[in-house]
């Protein structure tokens, strides 16, 4: 059996579609929609990175119409990661042209 790893410092991870930072035997989540995933730690460590999907209508022409179809959508996020604020969309992935929408 291998001993176990020790590290100083704190990890962040996805699990169960929640972002969570784990720091020796300490844990919290930062999120809890059951849609996030890749996080990323900023380069001061202040704030953690990371994508929520979000379902939506995209709308696109076909055949001289209008066709509406759904859509996963990458939303890119931020939140501090003590925990102190909701979590903040920076960018999505939806993108908009006249009447057509898709990402």
């Amino acid at each position: 059996m291998p001993e176990e790893a020790a590290f100083e410092g704190s990890i962040v991870y996805a699990k169960a579609g929640n972002i969570w930072i784990q720091t020796g035997d300490e844990v919290r989540e930062l999120t809890d929609t059951g849609r996030d995933s890749m996080p990323s730690w900023s380069p001061d460590g202040e704030t953690i990175y990371f994508i929520r999907t979000t379902n939506e209508i995209g709308v696109w022409p076909s055949q001289g119409q209008d066709r509406r179809y759904q859509m996963t959508v990458p939303n890119l996020m931020a939140v501090p990661a003590d925990g102190s604020a909701a979590p903040e969309r920076l960018r999505t992935g939806k993108f908009k042209k006249g009447g057509n929408t898709w990402f």
